[in-house]
């Protein structure tokens, strides 16, 4: 998730540096609500994610 915060990091610097308090806000809350979105849209997809990802780990001894 480096992504998020070397986005957040840029934006703000950009926005500190034109002095626009009003677009640090809105670059912090929008980076926020992204890893808000995507935290909470992994944890709603935990099992999903675990059974498709053990899912080729599988082992039959019969075969």
């Amino acid at each position: 998730m480096g992504f998020i915060r070397t986005g957040t990091i840029r934006l703000t610097a950009q926005a500190v540096g034109c002095n626009c308090k009003d677009d640090v806000l809105l670059a912090l809350l929008r980076n926020g609500l992204l890893a808000l979105v995507l935290g909470l849209g992994i944890l709603l997809l935990q099992y999903l994610l675990k059974v498709l990802g053990f899912f080729p780990l599988q082992y039959s001894p019969n075969s």
